[in-house]
This record gives C-alpha cells, structure tokens and sequence, in this order.
C-alpha cells in the first residue's frame, strides 16, 4: 500500500511539473504583413509588458512568429501568421484566429461572410492601430524623381517598360507588386486601376514589403510599392495626381492624409 501511495503521489507531482511548464495560447493573430511582419510583434510584447509577464521572447520562422512569456507562473505564447489582410478573415471565419490583421477595410463580401460575429466594420469590431500610405520607391541612384499615377499604371500594364521612356536610364523596368492575399496590393490596385486585377506577365509577384524593399535595394531597374514605415534606405519618388503638383511622402503629408 505504501508502495502505491508513493506511486500515486510521484504521478500526481509529474502531473503538476507538466501543467507548469505546458504553453498556453493567450491568442492568435493572423493577417496582413504590413502589419504582422513588425508592429504586431511589439505590440504583443508591450501588452505581455503591461501585464507583468517576464522573460518576453521572440521566435521568427518568415511569416511565422511567436512571442512567448512567463506569467503569473507559467509560460505563454501568441503566435502571429502574417500572410496578408484576406487571410485574417478567413481564418476569423476558420477559428483559426482570435484576432485579424489588415491594412485594409473589411470587404463587403468579408462581411456577410462573418455577419455572425455582428458588424466587424463597427468601431466595436474595427481598431485602427497606425495611419500610413503606400509609397513608390526605386533604386537610389535611379535618377527618376516624381511619376503621374498614369505612368504608373502603365508600367504595372507593361505599356511602359524601360527606363529611358520616362526619361532615365536605357534599363529594363522590373515592376513588384505583392500577392492576391495582401491588403497592400488591394489599396494599390484600387487607386491605380480602379479595382483588383490580376498581374500581367513581366510583373514579379513578391511575398511582403521586406522583399520588395530588399529587390529595389539590390536591383537598378527595380520599382516597388510598398508602406512608408518600410522604405529605409530606398528612393521615395513624388507623385503627382491630375494638376495638383508631385508630392514626395513625408510623415506630416501622411499624418494630414494629403498624400494621393
């Protein structure tokens, strides 16, 4: 009998050590690049901050993150899929998230998808955490300066394909422009073309901002869209839109919301 006890006891202390140190999920966030790639992370880390948790850590695999925690005496995680604004709401539709990430508006279709959950474009429901514009960026010694959004559009349909036709280089024009998934592409096809279309052939598909901004660092002939927050380094050409005069982002033209 004492030889059970013991067992029994040994068991139950091996069930303790187990449930102390198995990782809770506090929540999971999925969506957009522009926001799950950086800002997603330090927020998740300022909350875990605000809630008195301790050794706070980061782990990255691509789009994959986790940020886990000790608290309240236990090891915590939240893990962040950042795959692009679309799949926040399927996965919202999925269970597979708790939070969805966007750098875009709920779609009407998105919507109805997700009517159950009540109006996900209430303010309940929506929660803006950052203002930002897409900014067309090029190569730094690219001697090209300001571009009308018609020019624009025609290098994303191929109409315009080398340098030179804007007044540069003799250099095949090699335009970026992100996956079908991404929130940043929605907004860019919008202003652009006045609604979402597919890419035309020559126009390279690209998984999130950080590789844009890496192929137009490394690339003469490259041109990218892509959030102001991650265009250090690269060019940041002006735009100009109907007679209004070309207009170079900065970040009081995004805090008036007077860039086009």
């Amino acid at each position: 009998m004492r030889a059970f006890l013991t067992a029994l006891l040994c068991c139950q202390l091996l069930a303790v050590a187990a449930q102390a140190t198995e990782t809770k999920t506090l929540f999971r966030m999925t969506g957009s690049n522009t926001v799950g790639a950086e800002l997603a992370p330090l927020l998740v880390k300022g909350y875990l901050q605000s809630l008195g948790a301790t050794d706070i850590e980061q782990r990255s695999e691509g789009v994959r993150h986790w940020i886990s925690a000790q608290l309240e005496g236990r090891r915590v995680e939240v893990p962040i899929l950042a795959l692009g604004s679309s799949t926040s709401f399927k996965a919202l539709n999925e269970d597979s998230a708790d939070i969805g990430m966007a750098s875009r508006r709920i779609k009407r279709k998105e919507m109805q998808m997700l009517a159950r959950f009540g109006d996900l474009a209430g303010a309940e429901a929506e929660h803006v955490v950052g203002l930002d514009t897409l900014t067309i960026g090029v190569h730094p010694s690219n001697p090209i300066a300001h571009l009308t959004m018609d020019q624009v559009r025609q290098i994303y349909e191929r109409k315009i394909s080398n340098w030179q036709e804007l007044g540069g280089p003799d250099l095949p024009i090699r335009p970026l422009h992100r996956d079908i998934e991404s929130g940043t592409r929605t907004t860019f096809d919008e202003d652009v073309f006045g609604e979402s279309r597919p890419a035309e052939p020559g126009v390279y598909e690209v998984s999130g901002n950080a590789e844009t901004r890496q192929i137009v660092l490394r690339d003469l002939g490259a041109i990218g869209y892509l959030p102001f927050a991650h265009t250090q380094g690269i060019k940041k050409v002006a735009l100009k839109v109907g007679d209004l005069a070309a207009i170079v982002p900065d970040r009081g033209i995004i805090a008036t919301e007077d860039f086009p």
